[in-house]
């Protein structure tokens, strides 16, 4: 389980929004992302930063190492237009996740790595949103941790 990283909504909101490389590596660092498998990031529609979990919808990045390069799918129960923020997030997770701020300020301009749409469950309603994220981030953590126990598993589990 310590390699599971749970990243609070504001947290994920942050680094999202965040520019700068030195803020981000010292967040990076006091996360211990470095030595996280696996990240679980809710996602927000809000795009004023001065209003954090202010937006109206829910969804969910997440994103697990897979050799030497951090793979992402992003879990929504209603549509994908969360995805480009996801996409984004992704990005930089994995310059930081593999090298530090300076690898955050190259990777710039260069298109982010790709992040799949998850097929999941959809909601029926217009409130449910974070209840889905909730239980498609249990379901992402379960999957890995059963992967990661197994003894014939040979250490790259991926959350699908």
């Amino acid at each position: 389980a310590e390699r599971v990283l749970c990243l609070s909504a504001e947290t994920a909101y942050w680094i999202l929004n965040e520019d700068d490389a030195e803020d981000l590596d010292d967040a990076a660092e006091g996360l211990g992302l470095k030595h996280r498998d696996l990240v679980i990031c809710p996602l927000n529609d809000e795009t004023d930063v001065a209003r954090a979990n202010g937006g109206s919808h829910w969804s969910l990045l997440v994103s697990w190492v897979v050799g030497s390069e951090l793979r992402s799918s992003y879990y929504d129960s209603m549509s994908t237009a969360g995805l480009p923020a996801a996409r984004r997030l992704a990005s930089k997770l994995e310059a930081l996740r593999f090298g530090g701020g300076a690898a955050l300020a190259a990777s710039m301009g260069r298109p982010a790595p790709p992040v799949s749409v998850a097929r999941c469950a959809k909601q029926e309603n217009q409130s449910d949103c974070g209840v889905y994220v909730l239980l498609f981030a249990r379901a992402v953590i379960d999957a890995f941790l059963q992967r990661r126990a197994a003894p014939a598993d040979g250490g790259a589990a991926s959350p699908e």
